[in-house]
């Protein structure tokens, strides 16, 4: 298993078959996660870290009718159409 813990996080999850490990929260705060494996009889443990940023959810935002590609809460010029 791998335990995450920080930026809001307290948790663990199995390996999965390819050797990943997915959570899923909806309490993730910006600083920083730790991974930690243990390890077993054939692997050794290890930690790992990685920030984390969270950010304000935007809302579409439209332009002549057209969806606009979001970021960082603004506009962006890029144009992306939607079929129906």
């Amino acid at each position: 298993t791998i335990t995450f813990t920080g930026a809001g996080l307290n948790t663990t999850a199995p390996l999965n078959p390819d050797g990943t490990a997915c959570i899923t929260t909806t309490t993730l705060e910006t600083g920083t996660v730790t991974a930690v494996y243990n390890g077993d009889g054939c692997l050794s443990a290890s930690t790992g870290t990685a920030p984390v940023t969270v950010k304000q959810a935007c809302r579409d935002c439209k332009r002549n009718g057209v969806t606009l590609i979001m970021e960082d809460c603004t506009c962006d010029q890029r144009e992306h159409s939607h079929s129906a």
